[in-house]
């Protein structure tokens, strides 16, 4: 599931973000009856800072929020800041998992390398990594590894996004896009590419083109 917003000052955007988690959760909760599973577990509890690459730096960890149920499902969270900017543990991302445990849903929320210290597409490589990470180590903590949903905020929308749009980040480590259990639509306005890119004249690089979900979206749809 994910849901894109423009960037905005801090403190709308923390305002913003908290009502999004709430709505979030609500989703979630109606849409895997997580809160009909009330068998008990370990109690409800947050592992911090777990590697999801071995050997990784601290931009390649997580925290793990797991709510006291068994079976539950789990969302993985990717923190905005327009690839540059951000991590799971500043405000007001730090704030994103805990009314999700609360509604009974795992939540993982990530951190992943940043511009410019690496390059394209380090970062959803790591997004893809994480959520690797989550479908082969939930069970384990109680959680159904057939129910794990994406979700972002800003440039983290956008990586979820690719993730569940273009097949070959996930195939590196043995999964689909089916495996991420589901997603939400939204109608966002269209924009002009050059407005981003600066490219009047309407061509846009393949390089530009390939980090593109509409264009992985087109592809898939076309061929199907």
């Amino acid at each position: 599931m994910q849901r894109c917003r423009r960037p905005g000052s801090r403190r709308v955007q923390g305002s913003a973000l908290r009502g999004f988690v709430a709505l979030l959760a609500l989703v979630l909760l109606v849409s895997t009856g997580a809160g009909a599973k009330s068998s008990a577990a370990a109690s409800a509890r947050v592992e911090s800072d777990l590697p999801y690459v071995p050997g990784g730096g601290p931009k390649q960890q997580l925290d793990l929020y797991l709510p006291a149920s068994r079976n539950f499902p789990s969302l993985l969270f990717v923190h905005g800041g327009s690839l540059s900017a951000g991590d799971r543990k500043e405000d007001p991302y730090l704030h994103v998992c805990e009314p999700i445990r609360e509604a009974g849903i795992g939540c993982a929320s990530i951190s992943y390398r940043l511009f410019p210290l690496v390059g394209w597409p380090a970062p959803v490589q790591d997004v893809a990594s994480a959520f690797a990470w989550l479908k082969q180590n939930i069970r384990s903590r109680g959680g159904d590894p057939e129910r794990l949903f994406l979700a972002g905020h800003s440039s983290g929308c956008m990586l979820v996004a690719l993730v569940g749009a273009d097949p070959k980040y996930l195939e590196t480590h043995g999964l689909m896009p089916r495996d991420v259990a589901g997603g939400d639509r939204h109608r966002l306005p269209a924009q002009r590419p050059a407005g981003y890119q600066g490219n009047p004249d309407g061509k846009t690089p393949p390089a530009l083109r390939d980090r593109s979900v509409r264009s992985h979206v087109r592809k898939r749809g076309s061929a199907e």
